[in-house]
């Protein structure tokens, strides 16, 4: 007996592609005397320097592009996995890998392909969309924010 095919949903399904691959053009960015083509798919994050912005890719090669930030996440708005994180970065939520609380209290994400000591800080303004973007519950976030309490009474001395 054969299966009835599942009624899908536009919008899941559409997301779900969104995942894997970016509606976006590849960005152009500067080089010396060339122009090179990165697909949005391999960028990990930007960030502003001084004289317009720097394109970090998967592979941590820094493409310069003389851009605005504001008008880059323009740009970016039709793909919802760029995230502006900060005033000065956007990130590629399909290349985090990972979230950290540092002893200061900042909220900075690693990405899977580049070193581990290569971080992008999120904005607290910013934390509860990149929350919400990645999935992350309140009871996950709680846990991030885990102090301990001085030793216990039970512990060996």
């Amino acid at each position: 007996m054969q299966k009835k095919p599942r009624i899908v949903d536009p919008d899941v399904l559409h997301s779900a592609i969104l995942k894997l691959v970016s509606p976006l053009k590849p960005v152009p960015c500067q080089t010396v005397g060339s122009m090179i083509f990165v697909n949005p798919e391999e960028i990990a994050f930007i960030t502003t320097v001084p004289g317009g912005l720097d394109i970090v890719d998967i592979n941590n090669a820094r493409w310069k592009r003389f851009d605005t930030l504001t008008a880059m996440a323009e740009k970016f708005k039709a793909d919802p996995l760029f995230f502006k994180a900060s005033r000065s970065e956007i990130i590629n939520l399909r290349q985090v890998r990972a979230l950290f609380v540092t002893p200061t209290g900042t909220r900075e994400v690693s990405f899977k392909s580049l070193p581990a000591d290569v971080r992008v800080s999120i904005a607290d303004s910013s934390y509860a969309a990149f929350k919400k973007a990645m999935g992350i519950s309140d009871k996950a976030d709680a846990a991030l924010n885990f102090e301990p309490k001085g030793r216990s009474k039970n512990a060996k001395k």
